[in-house]
Parts: structure tokens; C-alpha cells; sequence
């Protein structure tokens, strides 16, 4: 039987039985749905088994610690015991993100700390620099490189809002082997919380109609799953019961307890060599037809350093905006 980690989302786990060991899987959504907070629930199921996560995100560690917080999840134990590191795409200002350069390093930290769980928050980036007709070679070589490095990975997309994003996401979802959507649900009463539909898009090995699960986002609980819906109209409650009674008592899996006495880990991706040019010149952007262009999960000869701390960008008042896909126009 092939090895499967469960995933900390009622919906996935339930159904999936959790997520093959060290294959990719995507998450689309609009802003505001929660895609970040289920990339929470699925790095705490990991960080509590003792695993170690790397989690790639646009926003700097302290906005991730806060979201990450108010979501129900303390992850700084987990920076401090090096169990879970933050890398926050912040390439210097004029100078684009080099995805292939990027993955070098990014490869050299998995291998280095031998990450199991690895979470891009958003994608995007690592698909900037290139015309729409590479998209499939650039997604496929990406994928690739990451299950060479046999990391589970969760990537998140915004919603597409254009023929050319849907074709994004369609070379995305060509190659991995699960795919899932969120979506918002109007209510009519402004009094009510806003409910959200988490719906599969595609499960390799299923055929569809595949369940829909309404969910809420609880403050302190994350995704807070309600009674399944299927296609057909029925419901079905699959939330467990804990000694009590009580329905959904599985929503937010215990936080193991971190190990003491190491030093606080988390790194921006700007600490890393490659997300500086190394000149004044912007570099060029990656074809992915040439080799110089593809991801590789091969580490470099010389074992990679930490970097030193560079100064705090955000106490000069420069201001940190990450790499936006917006020219294939998402929400």
C-alpha cells in the first residue's frame, strides 16, 4: 500500500483517506475563502506526527504567525524547534523572481532538513517569467521536481478571472493527481456567517459526482466542517462525535508539543542566494525548454549555508508585495 498522510480536513481525510506521500495536489479559491487556513490545518497535521513543513508564502512570517493564530494554530513553537520554517517571496525591488533559481534553493532546504510537507502559498510565482504557451512544460517540470524530492506539496491559486488563467489552472490540474475547490455561498441574511462549499475537482482513481462540504470560517477553529452534501441533493453527516455527544469533535487535530532548546528558524526567501541576481541587471526570464530554465531537485555540490540575516526591510518602510500573477488576470 502506498504511504498516505492525513491531511487535517474532515472533507479529504474522510473521503481520500489523506494525501499520497510526496505527490502534489492544488487548492483554488477566491480571496477570502480560507485557502491559507486549509494550508494551516494541513501543515499542523504534519507538525503534530513530528513531521517537518516548509511553507512558502507571499506575506512575511509575522502576518503568517498572526493569520496562523487567529485560525486556532500556534505555529511559533514550531519555528523554534525548527520543525517549521517560513519563506516569504520577496525578491528585491525591480528585480523579478527567478523561479528555476528559486527552486534551487528551495530544493536545498528540503533536502537539508528533510521536509516532508510543503505548501506554496500561492503558486504563482514559480510561473511568472514565461509566455502562456510554456505554462504546461514550466507546471510539469515544477511537479516533477518536487516529487523527485518526495515532499507532499499543496499548492494554492486564486480563482481564475480570464480564459488564460482557467488555462493555467487546467495545466495545473493535468498534473497533479487531486484538485479542490472553495467557493463562497450568499447568504440572504447579513446576520448569518458567511458560508463557504469545499467541492473536489478531481481525484485520480474517482470518477465524479464527488461529495460537497459546506464549511464556516470559526476564528480560533479554522474550517469548521458542516454535514456532507451530495450531488444528488441528500445529506449525509460524517462528523464524528466525541464522548459527549458532541458533533465534529475531529475539527482541529491537538497540536503536538515542541521540542525545546533550538533557536527560532524562520527564513525569508530573500535570505536565500538566489533571490538577489547577483548583479544590477534584472536576469532573464527561464525558458522551460532550456535547460537552464528547469526546476531541478539535484542539491549543488557545496552544502548550502544559512544566510545571515539581512537588514529588516520592513523597519526601512520599504514595502513588501511579493510576485502577482495578475497578467493572466486572477481574483
Amino acid at each position: 500500500m502506498l504511504e498516505r498522510q492525513q491531511t487535517g480536513l474532515l472533507p479529504i481525510d474522510k473521503t481520500l483517506d489523506g494525501f499520497y506521500q510526496g505527490r502534489a495536489y492544488l487548492l483554488t479559491g477566491p480571496k477570502n475563502c480560507g485557502k491559507t487556513t486549509m494550508a494551516f490545518h494541513f501543515l499542523n497535521a504534519g507538525l503534530q506526527k513530528g513531521e517537518v513543513c516548509l511553507h512558502v508564502t507571499e506575506e512575511n512570517k509575522e502576518n503568517t504567525l498572526i493569520r496562523a493564530e487567529h485560525a486556532g494554530f500556534d505555529l511559533l513553537p514550531f519555528l523554534n524547534d525548527e520543525s517549521l520554517t517560513i519563506l516569504e517571496y520577496h525578491p528585491p525591488s525591480g528585480i523579478p523572481f527567478n523561479p528555476a533559481e528559486g527552486f534551487r534553493s528551495m530544493g536545498e532546504l528540503i533536502h537539508r532538513f528533510d521536509c516532508q510537507r510543503l505548501v506554496l502559498d500561492p503558486v504563482t510565482p514559480w510561473l511568472t517569467g514565461t509566455g502562456l504557451e510554456h505554462i504546461p512544460a514550466l507546471v510539469d517540470n515544477l511537479i516533477r521536481a518536487l516529487e523527485q524530492l518526495g515532499v507532499t506539496t499543496l499548492m494554492t491559486l486564486p480563482m481564475p478571472a480570464s480564459r488564460a488563467a482557467h488555462q493555467v489552472r487546467q495545466a495545473i490540474e493535468q498534473r497533479v493527481i487531486g484538485s479542490f475547490e472553495l467557493d463562497v455561498v450568499e447568504e440572504r441574511d447579513p446576520e448569518v456567517p458567511t458560508r463557504f462549499e469545499f467541492r473536489f475537482r478531481k481525484v485520480l482513481a474517482l470518477s465524479p459526482p464527488f461529495p460537497i462540504w459546506p464549511y464556516r470560517m470559526i476564528p480560533e477553529h479554522g474550517l469548521v466542517f458542516e454535514p456532507r452534501e451530495d450531488l444528488s441533493g441528500g445529506s449525509e453527516s460524517r462528523l464524528p462525535t466525541d464522548q459527549n455527544g458532541s458533533k465534529n469533535a475531529e475539527r482541529i487535530p491537538p497540536l503536538a508539543k515542541p521540542k525545546e532548546g533550538k533557536e527560532q528558524c524562520g527564513l525569508r526567501m530573500s535570505q536565500m542566494p538566489i533571490f538577489t541576481s547577483g548583479s544590477d541587471a534584472p536576469p532573464k526570464a527561464s525558458d522551460p525548454n532550456q535547460n537552464g530554465g528547469r526546476f531541478s531537485s539535484r542539491p549543488k555540490d557545496a552544502p548550502a549555508q544559512r544566510a545571515e540575516k539581512p537588514e529588516d526591510s520592513h523597519s526601512t518602510g520599504s514595502k513588501t508585495t511579493g510576485i502577482r500573477f495578475s497578467e493572466y488576470f486572477f481574483e
